[in-house]
């Protein structure tokens, strides 16, 4: 990347560091388990909390959003960012609102 501070005419290198992961179904997956205990209560009359202990919660999206704030504490450039990105078309929509949306614990 080449930058130029306002006024300037020269430019500068600049690094970019670009770091990919795929994170998809983390926000679903952490659903399922309440689809299960519904499931299950609703062939006995029983309600989902009744099945809380054999249906253990699915905590996926919390892994991935500690992961990454994680990886920018380890970093450590103050200035840095982590960036989320999607495609134009972005058929997963709800899964990276959740993860957007989330701060780490």
């Amino acid at each position: 990347m080449l930058d130029a501070s306002e006024g300037e005419r020269e430019t500068r290198a600049r690094q970019i560091e670009m770091n990919v992961i795929a994170s998809s179904c983390s926000f679903l997956s952490q659903l399922l388990p309440h689809l299960h205990r519904f499931t299950l209560s609703s062939r006995d009359g029983m309600t989902p909390l009744d099945y809380k202990d054999a249906v253990p919660d699915n905590p996926t999206n919390d892994g991935i959003i500690d992961a990454l704030a994680l990886s920018w504490k380890t970093y450590d450039v103050p200035n840095s960012i982590v960036v989320i990105l999607t495609s134009r078309n972005e058929r997963n929509l709800y899964e990276i609102l959740s993860t957007r949306d989330r701060k780490s614990g």
